[in-house]
């Protein structure tokens, strides 16, 4: 659904599943990452590193989408 009336897409439905599976296994891992610096080396909080990591993300992820995974052709 999100495909169709939000990213307007017309690809296969296959290839755009496996771009989008990649993009968002590649998000979980940058999470964890991410996650382990800004607790580990920079000593913020669990809580608040997530909810900051979090905001990046989906803004990242947003444009991976829009220009990866659901690009217009």
């Amino acid at each position: 659904m999100q495909r169709k009336f939000v990213w307007s897409s017309t690809e296969r439905y296959f290839q755009e599943l496996v771009r989008f599976s990649g993009a968002y296994i590649s998000q979980f891992v940058a999470n964890l990452v991410l996650l382990q610096i800004f607790v580990r080396f920079v000593g913020l909080n669990r809580s608040v590193s997530q909810i900051i990591i979090v905001l990046i993300l989906t803004v990242v992820m947003f444009f991976v989408n829009k220009n990866g995974v659901f690009r217009a052709r």
